[in-house]
């Protein structure tokens, strides 16, 4: 008898593991995609000033001070983002804008993952799969896509994570116990991540306040007081150590009305042009908060599900003041790094609708009413969501693509020719900073263009006479993807007038300063008659062939073990064709990162079958749970 009882428990454990194991690998692999799709390797804005000149170029000097970690980036102390910065260069020796990136995909995965566990325990188990859907669409669909190609916002993830800890472990778990502490030590890590890092010690001080106010505070325990401290503590030092910047005094809302209209534009995400849909998105958390206040809990009742909950929307909400107020004089609505933090709030939304649903009485009326009213809000908000992505794909990715490109074509064509006229009179976004005096100062620093990235450096010097094609007139026209190798040379094979095969072979000087050496290749999508080698101390390795789906330009990389290195391109029969550009050093960890963009697809569809067996796996814990006593 109690191993029938116990068969669906480790049903839905086995369920509740699948399924969270589907979150990580479904969201990893659409973030690696849109990495692989849209990123590039070229510094975009900050990191030039905020990586480069504050902490590399420091490093590489040997002046870099534990403080100069600690001095403000705007209005923050990006002291974790300089950690992983610092990090990832010293373990690859290149400094490497998309390994960052890909970093913040897997950061991004396991963060959104190890939330969408703690939501799974807020809700019941029959409305556990809402809760993974909405993860699996918050996180895989592109709405934060700034956050996932830009390698310097790390911080938004850092904020994520860390902020969510430090408000389920200070607001929720009993002062100094396991939990408490770590919710401590994950607030003074989410001040580390950006300036609103301090917000949720302000969440969790209001709901104690909200808790002990109808007492008049006089049922305070020693159980609150060191809650109490911490956070007066945290606020203070935050307050005392703000950073202003004079300069963003007009990206600030003017007037209160700017900023009523840029917080309702925040709150209304997806339907930012509809601030007045703001109400209407926060009222199943407006409910719940409600429903908290009528039930007049008291000071020292256990916090449970419906306190995390609130806790998590309020942060949000203060999050999106303090962009109102930051941001509110554009009048264009949040930006797209802002909506990772924004989505947040729809799912502590969705938690709170069906906290609310499961408290009507199953089978009565009022729960039926609630479930269609649910279902349209639910459905409103997909709509929404998918339309804001639709939108993203469509116009701000690809535009962003285009320009980051352009200005890695016109960075790298400076490194090679060190002609200061190609940068000195171009303002962004034609470069990747708007200050090019600063760009031009720190691409003379030595030390700093040894560990450029790959798609900037100096190629390998060519070590044999070999034709070298010009761009124009000579690749196919299906190769659409001209900008990848603009300012790169290139060389291509194809079979001479007669029909003949053609070996190309060019020998290239490899100094052997980083393990591993790439390039970009593309050739007509047939792969009998096609190959790319590359020869070193005597063996050939096949590091390329063309298929249907890479007919265009393509980076590759493999381990340069020589210092003398050949490439051979092969070709036989008909028109086909394969070209390859100059090949470039590249660093260890840069060369797995570019292996795990490739593998996107087979992450996703391991991730979609985990989450049909774990959809699989709840009907039978569904019936248990539906059987009579």
């Amino acid at each position: 008898m109690k191993s029938d009882e116990a068969r669906p428990a480790r049903w839905a454990r086995v369920g509740s593991i699948a399924g969270l194991t589907a979150v990580f690998l479904i969201i990893l692999g659409a973030r690696l995609w849109l990495v692989d799709r849209y990123g590039s390797a070229v510094p975009y804005l900050d990191q030039w000033n905020g990586e480069a000149e504050m902490v590399l170029v420091p490093w590489l000097n040997g002046t870099l001070r534990p403080a100069d970690l600690l001095i403000p980036h705007n209005e923050h102390r990006l002291l974790l983002s300089r950690l992983e910065t610092l990090a990832l260069f010293v373990a690859n020796r290149q400094w490497d804008p998309q390994l960052e990136a890909v970093c913040n995909a897997i950061f991004q995965a396991a963060s959104l993952t190890f939330l969408a566990g703690i939501c799974l325990r807020l809700v019941s188990p029959r409305t556990s799969p809402i809760v993974l859907g909405c993860f699996i669409l918050m996180g895989a669909l592109p709405i934060g896509w700034e956050n996932t190609l830009v390698g310097f916002q790390s911080q938004v993830y850092f904020l994520l994570l860390f902020s969510m800890v430090a408000l389920l472990g200070l607001g929720t778990c009993t002062a100094l116990t396991v939990g408490w502490w770590a919710g401590l030590a994950a607030g003074v890590l989410a001040c580390f991540a950006q300036a609103s890092g301090f917000f949720a010690m302000v969440c969790v001080l209001g709901f104690l306040i909200f808790q002990l106010a109808p007492a008049r505070f006089q049922l305070i325990d020693r159980a609150s007081l060191p809650t109490i401290f911490v956070c007066v503590a945290f606020i203070a030092i935050a307050f005392l150590t703000r950073t202003e910047v004079p300069g963003h005094a007009v990206l600030r809302a003017q007037s209160l009305a700017s900023f009523v209209v840029a917080l309702g534009q925040c709150l209304a995400w997806p339907w930012v042009d509809r601030p007045w849909l703001a109400a209407l998105i926060y009222l199943p958390w407006i409910g719940l908060l409600c429903r908290s206040v009528s039930r007049n809990n008291s000071p020292t009742s256990k916090p449970g599900p419906d306190h995390a909950v609130l806790l998590v929307g309020a942060w949000v909400i203060l999050q999106a003041a303090a962009m109102a107020w930051a941001r509110g004089g554009l009048g264009t609505g949040p930006a797209s790094r802002y909506t990772d933090v924004l989505a947040l709030g729809l799912i502590a939304n969705v938690c709170a609708l069906l906290r609310w649903i499961e408290s009507r009485e199953r089978r009565s009326l009022s729960r039926w009413i609630a479930t269609a009213l649910a279902v349209v809000w639910l459905g409103s908000l997909f709509v929404g969501v998918v339309a804001d992505s639709r939108d993203n794909l469509s116009g701000s990715i690809p535009a962003f693509r285009d320009m980051v490109k352009s200005q890695e074509s016109l960075v790298r064509d400076y490194v090679r020719k060190g002609d200061a006229a190609l940068l000195r009179e171009k303002s962004f976004p034609e470069i990747p900073y708007p200050d090019p005096a600063l760009i031009l100062r720190l691409l003379e620093i030595v030390v700093l263009r040894e560990i450029l990235p790959a798609s900037l450096r100096v190629p390998l010097p060519c070590a044999s006479l070999a034709r070298s094609a010009a761009l124009e007139g000579e690749l196919p026209p299906q190769v659409d993807k001209w900008i990848e190798i603009a300012a790169r040379d290139f060389w291509i094979a194809r079979p001479n007038v007669s029909g003949n095969a053609q070996n190309l072979e060019v020998a290239f000087e490899n100094p052997g300063r980083l393990p591993f050496v790439a390039c970009l290749a593309a050739g007509s999508p047939d792969s009998r008659h096609t190959r790319l080698e590359a020869i070193q101390t005597g063996s050939a390795a096949l590091v390329f062939h063309a298929t249907a789906q890479h007919a265009s330009w393509r980076n590759i990389s493999f381990a340069g073990t020589a210092n003398h290195l050949q490439m051979r391109a092969s070709t036989s029969g008909g028109n086909h064709w394969i070209a390859f550009t100059q090949p470039v050093e590249l660093g260890r960890l840069s060369h797995w990162s570019n292996v795990l963009r490739r593998k996107w697809r087979p992450l996703m569809i391991t991730g979609t079958a985990l989450l049909a067996a774990a959809f699989l796996l709840k009907f039978p814990v569904r019936r248990h749970l539906d059987s009579p006593a």
